[in-house]
């Protein structure tokens, strides 16, 4: 998104704009832009604030941050938007954060091979984030359940032959 010749023109005017329209989400959302496509993520967090400052109910450019930052694999940062999604944000645009968070989630889980506490760590908050979205459809909620459980998966260890054999609890040695 330019609005001039180059980039730095472009945030020029937009901050002007913005400055100018300080009511008005049109140039906050332009500058929100312009921060992403410059990679300067946490000035474009600043902005997105301010949009929802303006207008509670619109989580357009929460999920435009979101976004962004899951394609760029940056989990932590986009789980950090949370606490600014709106509250007042309908179904639909709950139905959204909670669905580019399973989707990415999904990812997280099929990467077997390079499985990690960290990872685990991210899919628990990421489960954890989703069911707090209190999204509309309910197998969001459920998957952002599963992902939970799925996290602490690798922590499970199986019960060893020998333990097994072991058994010296009556009711368990009845049913083998």
């Amino acid at each position: 998104v330019f609005v001039a010749g180059t980039r730095a023109d472009s945030m020029h005017w937009a901050k002007q704009w913005a400055e100018k329209y300080s009511s008005s989400p049109d140039p906050l959302n332009v500058e929100m832009q312009l921060y992403t496509d410059a990679g300067q993520l946490d000035s474009a967090k600043q902005v997105v604030r301010l949009l929802v400052a303006i207008d509670p109910t619109d989580a357009k450019p929460v999920l435009a941050l979101e976004q962004v930052l899951l394609k760029q694999k940056k989990y932590d940062e986009a789980l950090s938007l949370a606490p600014i999604f709106p509250k007042g944000a309908d179904a639909k645009q709950r139905d959204q954060f909670a669905g580019l968070l399973v989707q990415e989630g999904q990812v997280i889980i099929a990467d077997t091979a390079n499985k990690s506490e960290a990872k685990d760590s991210t899919l628990a908050r990421m489960g954890h984030v989703i069911v707090a979205s209190n999204p509309a459809t309910p197998v969001y909620a459920e998957m952002g359940n599963y992902f939970v459980v799925m996290s602490y998966v690798p922590g499970f260890t199986r019960l060893g032959t020998a333990a097994g054999n072991e058994k010296t609890c009556d009711a368990a040695t009845k049913y083998e």
